[in-house]
């Protein structure tokens, strides 16, 4: 590939690259479009992720990792046409060690274009995110599931931290010790009643809406 042109991945490319990717530590790159039905409200945008910028001592970061998310960088900002905005997906440090988070920040601030980013549970394994957010702002929201019995008592903890949660059949068949869930509504409205009764407020759809950035049932056209 010649470095001075568009880098426009085919299929037989891209797999070789994430290959590649699982061997040598590179963060891989990916160009997601999502189409609707009609074409002016098509956008795409550029995924990078798992960089685990991993600090060593002083100056000195395991190289594999740098060089990675280096390439990730430079290939995004080689596609044509420019992706409408670019989603780090999360794990930019190993250890969410500052050194790692503003190594790693300096390298993300060679994108060219608008850059939303994720935290990822390693970034915050220190300081639980207090870091990650000076640096990317605290304009996120993180949610928990939990899978099998203990999906109610993982809510719970979820909650007291300050995250959102999730329930349903999906990941639980369980309302109590020996007690089958006959519902989605029912799984619902038990874990409503365990945040009102530890004093946290429910959000309504329209606060979701609100939060997720939804447009709502009356404002499409499907």
């Amino acid at each position: 590939m010649n470095p001075l042109q568009p880098f426009q991945p085919n299929r037989r490319e891209f797999m070789r690259a994430a290959a590649a990717a699982a061997t040598a530590g590179i963060a891989p790159l990916s160009l997601v479009k999502l189409a609707f039905g009609d074409p002016a409200l098509d956008f795409t945008f550029g995924y990078i992720s798992d960089a685990h910028i991993q600090h060593v001592e002083g100056a000195k970061f395991v190289r594999n990792w740098d060089r990675g998310l280096i390439r990730a960088v430079a290939e995004t900002n080689m596609l044509q046409p420019r992706p409408d905005f670019v989603v780090f997906g999360g794990d930019l440090g190993q250890l969410g060690m500052k050194e790692e988070l503003d190594h790693g920040a300096e390298m993300l601030s060679k994108l060219r274009g608008k850059l939303y980013c994720v935290m990822g549970e390693h970034d915050y394994y220190l300081d639980l995110g207090e870091y990650w957010s000076e640096l990317f702002g605290d304009q996120y929201y993180w949610s928990v599931l939990g899978a099998g019995r203990n999906q109610i008592p993982v809510a719970a903890q979820a909650a007291v931290m300050g995250g959102n949660v999730r329930v349903g059949l999906e990941d639980s068949l369980w309302l109590g010790r020996g007690q089958l869930a006959k519902s989605n509504a029912e799984q619902v409205a038990k874990a409503k009643r365990m945040l009102e009764e530890l004093g946290l407020a429910v959000a309504s759809p329209d606060d979701a809406r609100a939060m997720l950035k939804l447009k709502g049932a009356r404002n499409v056209n499907f």
